[in-house]
């Protein structure tokens, strides 16, 4: 299983990123799990915290974290799904 979880990523490709708790073990347990990851997937994206902060779907009083400039590894979203205890995302 040499390099499973790092892969290459080329610009301009498609991938499907999965990620599945522990155990099949729950990993979003209520909407404010929901929300803060929504604000982390918004921050990866390259959306200002301030802004972030004022859309409801992300308005998170735990979503206060560390922020880091990513701005020339950002990513497109196409599409996302997020179940209790796994998530699926859709990037470029």
């Amino acid at each position: 299983m040499k390099n499973r979880d790092y892969k290459n990523f080329t610009k301009g490709h498609i991938y499907h990123l999965y990620n599945r708790g522990n155990n099949k073990e729950i990993v979003f347990r209520d909407e404010q799990d929901y929300r803060a990851f929504l604000f982390r997937l918004g921050l990866a994206l390259g959306i200002e915290k301030e802004d972030l902060n004022k859309c409801e779907i992300t308005k998170s009083l735990k979503s206060k974290i560390r922020v880091v400039g990513l701005k020339p590894n950002y990513f497109k979203l196409h599409a996302f799904c997020l179940m209790p205890n796994h998530l699926h995302l859709l990037i470029e």
